[in-house]
């Protein structure tokens, strides 16, 4: 197995953790497999070693008003961007974990649990799978790669990188919107005062986090901006319609509160 492939397979299985032995509530086992299954299957995709930038005027307009100029901003653009990538895929896995480890008036009870665990993981596979396959498949050219006209190393990588040739969509957009999709999935569909992120500020602070994720692949000029776009699409999509469909409705059929989903409607224009 590749070793791009560990990270997100871990992220499934530290949400695995909470799924308890004894419960009334039906568990999505088969899909569950069937999901992860198909995630390390992508990982079989052969990679290109050429690509194309796929140029437009809208994505080389805002390449030149989003990217730094200065190659140690998008370096540091590239850190930050990683920071917000790790804070937004810990935040629902923390929720997932910690949220039964409470005092006994705060503690999420075990189906909840075991729904969020589902859910989480289902929705981190399919973001994998969709992701993944369509950066194997395009084999787009990083805008970094696309333009030499600087000494910054990181702008002429070689050609023969497959890195460089897996632009499209963002990764980083796509897990980020992922983990804040699962937070407002939380805050909606879980009682709030069991969670451990509670309260309604989580989902539209996770939205921003993963927004800033996006802008900051940008600014690295790692990406054009209809990667970010479309990864952002496909992480809500993952984590708010996807997730849901194979893992099941959350148990007691807790209605969704529209004002914790409404942060998300400009990302996508759709509801859950």
């Amino acid at each position: 197995m590749r070793k791009n492939a560990i990270f997100p397979l871990a992220a499934l299985a530290a949400l695995m953790i909470p799924v308890a032995r004894a419960a009334t509530w039906e568990r999505p086992w088969y899909s569950t497999a069937g999901a992860l299954t198909a995630a390390a299957g992508v990982t079989l995709i052969p990679e290109s070693t050429h690509g194309s930038p796929w140029k437009n005027p809208v994505d080389s307009l805002s390449r030149d008003l989003i990217r730094d100029r200065d190659p140690d901003g998008r370096m540091r653009a590239r850190v930050y961007s990683d920071i917000g990538l790790t804070l937004s895929i810990t935040a629902p896995i923390a929720n997932t974990i910690f949220s039964g480890y409470q005092s006994e008036t705060l503690r999420a009870d075990r189906p909840d649990r075991e729904w969020m665990a589902f859910t989480g993981a289902h929705a981190l596979a399919a973001n994998w799978i969709l992701t993944e396959t369509l950066k194997r498949l395009t084999a787009r050219t990083r805008p970094r790669a696309s333009f030499c006209e600087d000494t910054d190393l990181m702008s002429c990588a070689s050609s023969s990188d497959r890195q460089t040739h897996k632009s499209f969509p963002s990764g980083h957009t796509s897990f980020a919107f992922t983990g804040a999709g699962l937070i407002c999935l939380h805050a909606s569909q879980v009682r709030t005062g069991t969670l451990f992120l509670s309260g309604e500020g989580w989902c539209p602070a996770a939205l921003g986090v993963a927004a800033l994720t996006g802008l900051l692949r940008v600014n690295a000029d790692e990406h054009w901006l209809s990667d970010m776009i479309v990864g952002a699409a496909i992480g809500i999509s993952s984590s708010l319609w996807i997730a849901p469909a194979l893992a099941g409705a959350a148990p007691g059929g807790r209605a969704t509160p529209p004002s914790l989903i409404a942060p998300a409607i400009p990302v996508l224009m759709f509801r859950y």
